[in-house]
């Protein structure tokens, strides 16, 4: 069965899947241990979620951002990707998980 979902680039940032259309929609960033996206399992997971009707961004975090540097993150970073959102986001929805 194939997902409809689509992705969506936010440059400097990454990509987020969610559902066709110009939304609002409920938003989720995964925030996944120190590899953060990299590892794939993020993007896995964001994919599903938006299949669900989510607008998923699977986040790098600032440790695997900077290799060596484990427990270092940035929560001004955080804060500025939740904004980058907000073209797509039904604000009343944001969660972390």
């Amino acid at each position: 069965m194939p997902l409809n979902i689509m992705q969506r680039l936010l440059p400097g940032w990454g990509v987020t899947y969610g559902p066709s259309g110009d939304g609002p929609f409920p938003a989720i960033m995964l925030l996944h241990g120190s590899e953060g996206a990299w590892a794939g399992w993020s993007h896995r997971d964001a994919m599903l979620l938006a299949a669900h009707g989510f607008l998923a961004f699977p986040m790098a975090t600032q440790a695997a951002v900077m290799p060596g540097t484990p427990g270092i993150l940035s929560i001004t970073r955080w804060i500025a990707a939740w904004r980058r959102l907000q073209p797509y986001v039904n604000s009343s929805s944001l969660t972390s998980v």
